[in-house]
């Protein structure tokens, strides 16, 4: 699966609420969470060879949204 939509909710004037709702649709569409935490973490390794840590910061907070590790109202 391409990342590419993951980089366009990073040029979003709303980055967290658009990488969220690519993350909820590929949740809906079948992925299931740890399919999902690993797309992100390959998408996360990109961004750490880029040098795009505020990037980076941000896809690490939606990785525990799906995770688990966030308040009963955030977790995916």
């Amino acid at each position: 699966m391409s990342d590419r939509d993951l980089e366009q909710a990073l040029g979003e004037l709303r980055r967290e609420d658009a990488l969220l709702a690519v993350v909820k649709e590929r949740l809906r569409s079948g992925q299931t969470n740890d399919q999902v935490l690993d797309a992100l973490k390959s998408f996360r390794a990109q961004l750490v060879r880029d040098n795009r840590d505020e990037d980076e910061d941000l896809v690490l907070e939606v990785m525990d949204f799906v995770a688990g590790w966030a308040s009963p109202h955030m977790q995916l």
